[in-house]
């Protein structure tokens, strides 16, 4: 027997991931992500498991959430099928998938807390020159910096596009709003 699933899922016979496989035909490494994902949504989503049984919630939504919660403990995986549960089946995926996010938080703020401290550290930005006369600029910023930088951008590209002369497109006009920010 083996551990398959995260905090609170049973163990299952070690054979069960080939068997899968050969059912659904696909790798076996994918067939135990399925079992995984299987056991999660039996085992730490309930609610979200009967949602998907009466078709208020789409199979892939559930591994998408399951796989969201896989590392919280399983209180906090139950806490978040409870306070999910009322939207499911009613509220859009994209504001799903947010208010998941949200509530990942309240259930283990400490984690929470790491995880965002691990990713602030993990920012860079980077040039790298194609040697064709442009470049690109890629960066990883903290979101409310990433957020005023577009909204700068978008100002500037507005007013380069509302100009008579300018013939670039919208995409070129962000481009040339980036240089306007450096001069």
């Amino acid at each position: 027997r083996v551990r398959v699933g995260d905090d609170g899922t049973p163990e299952v016979n070690e054979v069960i991931g080939l068997e899968v496989a050969g059912l659904l035909q696909v790798s076996p490494e994918e067939a135990w992500v399925r079992v995984r994902d299987a056991l999660n949504l039996r085992y730490r989503h309930p609610r979200l498991a009967a949602a998907v049984a009466e078709l208020r919630a789409e199979a892939w939504h559930a591994r998408k959430i399951v796989g969201c919660c896989a590392h919280l403990d399983l209180d906090a995986a139950l806490a978040v099928d409870a306070r999910l549960a009322p939207a499911l089946g009613v509220v859009a995926w994209p504001r799903l998938r947010r208010r998941l996010a949200g509530l990942i938080v309240q259930a283990d703020r400490a984690t929470a807390r790491e995880r965002a401290e691990r990713a602030r550290s993990q920012r860079f930005c980077r040039v790298r020159h194609n040697g064709d006369g442009t470049s690109w600029l890629t960066a990883l910023l903290d979101t409310a910096v990433a957020v005023r930088v577009e909204d700068v951008i978008d100002t500037l590209a507005r007013a380069r596009l509302s100009e008579p002369l300018y013939s670039g497109s919208p995409d070129n006009a962000r481009s040339d709003a980036v240089g306007d920010l450096v001069r």
